[in-house]
């Protein structure tokens, strides 16, 4: 289970730094990655839980409202996942739309005349 969660962590941190044109939102995987990390995360905090107030009265209540919980948040975000749509053009946007018109000049400073 610290695996997942370290594996998952890992994988946000490399999509962090990628440069990326598209939003990360927009993504099957990450709704993945959010929705198991969320579960991992629950269900290790349920563990600890557990261990420390297990002999408390209502401890079965509280320990079934908190897996619930988790586990429906993690089906919810398993259906936002689900229905992620690909790119339609089944290519991604490698954001050269936005620059086709520009002046490249722009970029270095130094060598743009002023009249």
């Amino acid at each position: 289970m610290y695996i997942f969660v370290a594996l998952t962590i890992y994988f946000f941190f490399e999509k962090m730094k990628q440069d990326a044109n598209e939003s990360l939102f927009t993504t099957f995987i990450f709704w993945v990655a959010v929705a198991f990390l969320i579960n991992f995360s629950g269900i290790f905090l349920l563990f600890v839980y557990s261990e420390t107030l297990n002999k408390e009265p209502d401890f079965k209540t509280n320990y079934a409202i908190i897996y619930s919980t988790v586990t429906i948040i993690k089906n919810f975000l398993l259906c936002i996942a689900a229905t992620m749509k690909e790119n339609p053009n089944g290519k991604k946007n490698n954001g050269n739309e936005l620059l086709k018109d520009m002046n490249p000049a722009i970029f270095n400073p130094t060598k743009i005349e002023t009249y």
